[in-house]
C-alpha cells in the first residue's frame, strides 16, 4: 500500500463537500481555536483510495495523533472514501495507515469510527489494544412537528410547554463576540458548580462559529427570560445531521426549563432544513442522559481505539492522578476574583 502525506492546503481540496467533521471550517476550528496540528493520509490500494483526517499535537516528548485526536470537541470521524470498499478492505488500509503513523514517531495514536465500519476483531489485534464502546443519544428526525413532538417523552413535553407558560422566547442568535463572551462565563460558571473548568477555551467557540458560520453550517440560540439572556446552546450541523455541541444556563434558565424550550426549537429548525439525525451527544452522566433521552434519543455506539508506547501510558496516570487537584485550585481562584 502507498500512503502520502497532505498538509493543510491540499487537504481543504478534499474537504470542501462532506459530512461535517470531514469539512475544512470543522477542521479549522480545530486547528485555530484548540491549537492542534492538522494533515491529511492518503492510502492507495490497487485503484482504491482512502483519506483520513488527523489531528497532532506535541506534549513534552509525546507526539500525539488522532482521527479524531481528543480534545478536539469531535466525536468520531470516518476516511473519505469508505462507501465503496469492503470492511475487510478498509481494515486492511487503515492498519496499514496505524503502521505508517506508529512508524514516524507517534507515542499515542486514537481513532474513534461511527458505527461497524471495521472488522473489530482484526483491528485491535493489529493495534494490540481493545475497543472501547462509547455511546451518544441519536434522535432520527421526521418531516411531521407532531410525530416529533409524540416521540418526546411525557416530561419532555411538559417541560417545553412549562417554559412556554412561562413567557421564555428562543431567539436566534448571530454568535457575535458579545454572544460568546456571554456564553462562555455562563459555561464557567455551569462548570465552577463542579470544581471544574470549561474543557475548552472561549477561541474554540470563537473559531467554531466563525468558521462554520462562514458556510452556514452553525446553529447557536438563546432563551430570553423577561429580555435576559438565561440559557444558550451551539449546534454545528451539516446538511444531513446536526449536533449539540455545548449548552448553558442560569439558576433561572434552569427554574424556567429554558434548555428545553431551546431542544425543542433545535428539533424544529432540523425538521425545516430537511435533516435526518439529531445527535444530542456523549451519554455517561445519569441526570444529563435522562435530559437527553426525553426528547426521544435512544442509544447509539461508536468504537475508540487508543495505542499508546508504555512511557507515554506511564506520563498519561500521572497526569490524571494530579489534574483534578489542578481543576480545584483554578475553581477556587475564579471563585475568589
Amino acid at each position: 500500500m502507498n500512503h502520502r502525506l497532505l498538509d493543510a492546503d491540499e487537504l481543504m481540496k478534499y474537504t470542501r463537500q462532506g459530512v461535517l467533521y470531514q469539512h475544512f471550517s470543522w477542521w479549522k476550528s480545530v486547528v485555530e481555536g484548540v491549537g492542534y496540528d492538522c494533515f491529511g493520509l492518503a492510502t492507495t490500494f490497487q485503484n482504491l483510495e482512502i483519506i483520513s483526517i488527523f489531528y497532532q499535537t506535541q506534549k513534552g516528548p509525546f507526539r500525539l495523533v488522532g482521527s479524531p485526536l481528543r480534545g478536539c470537541f469531535t466525536d468520531f470521524t470516518q476516511p473519505m472514501g469508505v462507501q465503496e470498499l469492503e470492511s475487510r478492505v478498509l481494515t486492511d488500509m487503515l492498519i496499514s495507515q496505524f503502521n505508517f503513523i506508529k512508524a514516524n514517531g507517534a507515542s499515542y495514536i486514537e481513532w474513534r469510527f461511527s458505527g461497524n465500519v471495521v472488522d473489530l476483531v482484526k483491528f485491535t489485534d493489529a493495534l494490540g489494544v481493545e475497543a472501547e464502546e462509547k455511546g451518544t443519544f441519536i434522535l432520527e428526525i421526521e418531516p411531521d412537528e407532531q410525530l416529533m413532538w409524540n416521540k418526546m417523552e411525557s416530561r419532555g413535553r411538559n417541560m417545553v410547554r412549562k417554559a412556554e407558560k412561562s413567557g421564555v422566547t428562543i431567539k436566534h442568535s448571530a454568535g457575535g463576540e458579545g454572544e460568546i463572551d456571554l456564553f462562555y462565563e455562563m459555561l464557567k460558571a455551569t462548570f465552577a458548580k463542579s470544581g471544574k473548568t470549561p474543557s475548552h477555551p472561549k477561541r474554540f467557540y470563537e473559531s467554531l462559529i466563525s468558521n462554520l458560520g462562514s458556510v452556514n453550517r452553525v446553529l447557536v440560540l438563546s432563551a430570553e427570560i423577561n429580555g435576559k439572556i438565561e440559557a444558550m446552546g451551539i449546534f454545528p450541523h451539516d446538511e444531513n445531521r446536526i449536533q449539540f455541541l455545548s449548552g448553558t444556563s442560569t439558576a433561572e434558565g434552569g427554574r424556567y426549563a429554558a434548555n428545553n424550550l431551546i431542544q425543542w426549537n433545535v428539533i424544529k429548525y432540523a425538521m425545516e432544513k430537511r435533516m435526518r439525525i439529531y445527535d444530542l451527544g456523549g451519554t455517561g452522566i445519569p441526570a444529563i442522559d435522562k435530559f437527553k433521552a426525553s426528547f426521544g434519543g435512544k442509544p447509539y455506539s461508536y468504537y475508540q481505539f487508543i495505542w499508546r508506547t508504555p512511557t507515554e501510558s506511564a506520563a498519561e496516570k500521572i497526569f490524571f492522578m494530579i489534574r483534578p487537584v489542578f481543576e480545584r485550585t483554578i475553581s477556587n481562584i475564579s471563585r475568589r476574583v
